[in-house]
């Protein structure tokens, strides 16, 4: 009976005890996937995030890169400026090299013996013709004059006593011509000790500057002794040597212009003066004097120079900045704009005159070429323009200052 009674009550707990149990594992369950839930919610929204994340950046790297394309683009238009062909006068120019010479250039010698008293000038002293230079101690010279004077004074004298006596047929024709003789010679000696006297006075032979001086006060000089150097500097004049093939293309009083090898700024103008009648047998050419026009800067004979002479002119020639011009491997050429495009174009060249050249055959008045910005370019190249310019001498102004 016993038995009977346990067993039904011991399967009643063991029920309970397995019902408990799950409710304990369903407690748990719910316990453990609730954070393990949230972090696959939290993931699966990272994931999305990072996917928004992508599709930005890759929308971002798109931008950038055509912007990098665009700024390619860009890069491929090369930065220059240009100048435009233009109708003008240019003219061929023949240049000789030369010295500025004095009109005249003297040394000034001493005339008599004679000890250096006083000396008047220095060098650098303008002077005038007949100024005195030096003076020579001219006593002794002085006592002979005096001399002269009195032997002159008797020799006239005794002339007029002996023609007295002549007229009264007192004195012999010898006797009379005796005393002429006396007074003529009497007269020669003092005029000679009065020229030597004068000669104590150095004097300028014209007028002009002193280049040098060769005495010192208390110096004793002998006739022929050098004292001074003077030149006459108005004008100053240039001696040129041109070939006998350019000597029909220059004129008498034709202008033309002198520049300072130490002054290569200061332009001189000067005109032909004279062209020698005869061509030098041993050089083949031909002499042709130029005097200098007077300027405000000081110039000096002895200076180097260069002369430009003209020798013909081509008044309405189409002329170009020589900067433009490309010389390579044998050719010359320059890069004309075509749009904003450049082709390279062969030109022919004509005269050259300072910066300009004159264009013969290539291209036409009103054509675009390349100023500066060359050595980027080759043929088709694309160019942005950053000037406009409608003269050569306007483009000569611009590439000065680049070059600065």
């Amino acid at each position: 009976m016993e038995n009977m009674v346990k067993t039904p009550k011991r399967r009643g707990r063991i029920r309970w005890f397995i019902i408990l149990g799950f409710v304990i594992v369903i407690a748990a369950s719910l316990v453990y996937f609730k954070p393990w839930t949230r972090f696959l919610e939290e993931s699966a929204a990272a994931d999305e995030a990072l996917a928004d994340s992508s599709a930005v950046a890759s929308a971002d790297s798109t931008k950038k890169d055509d912007t990098s394309d665009g700024d390619k683009d860009k890069k491929k238009e090369v930065p220059i400026e240009m100048a435009t062909v233009v109708r003008d006068s240019v003219s061929a120019t023949y240049t000789a090299s030369a010295t500025l010479e004095a009109e005249r250039d003297v040394d000034i010698l001493a005339k008599i013996q004679g000890l250096v008293e006083k000396i008047h000038v220095e060098e650098g002293d303008y002077v005038q013709d007949g100024d005195i230079l030096a003076i020579l101690d001219g006593r002794e010279l002085s006592i002979q004059v005096d001399k002269a004077v009195s032997s002159l004074n008797n020799a006239t004298t005794e002339y007029e006593r002996m023609q007295s006596l002549a007229n009264r047929d007192l004195a012999s024709q010898k006797a009379l011509e005796d005393a002429r003789h006396a007074l003529q010679q009497a007269e020669s000696i003092l005029e000679e000790m009065k020229l030597k006297l004068s000669y104590t006075q150095i004097r300028a032979p014209f007028s002009g500057m002193v280049t040098q001086r060769f005495i010192e006060t208390g110096q004793t000089i002998n006739p022929g002794h050098q004292a001074f150097s003077i030149a006459d500097m108005d004008p100053l004049l240039t001696r040129v040597y041109l070939p006998e093939d350019e000597i029909p293309n220059i004129k008498r009083g034709q202008p033309v212009q002198v520049r300072l090898d130490s002054e290569p700024d200061l332009q001189l103008s000067g005109r032909v003066r004279q062209i020698a009648p005869m061509v030098d047998r041993q050089t083949g050419t031909v002499k042709v004097t130029v005097e200098i026009e007077k300027c405000a800067s000081p110039i000096r004979p002895g200076s180097f120079a260069r002369v430009f002479i003209t020798t013909d002119i081509h008044p309405l020639a189409l002329v170009l900045p020589k900067r433009c011009l490309v010389e390579e491997a044998g050719k010359r050429y320059v890069f004309l704009i075509e749009g904003d495009t450049v082709v390279v174009r062969d030109v022919e060249l004509g005269y050259e005159e300072a910066d300009r050249i004159e264009i013969v055959e290539g291209l036409g008045e009103g054509d675009h070429v390349v100023l500066i910005g060359q050595g980027s370019l080759k043929d088709g190249s694309h160019v942005r323009v950053l000037n406009q310019l409608n003269e050569p001498e306007d483009a000569q102004v611009d590439t000065a200052e680049a070059t600065s």
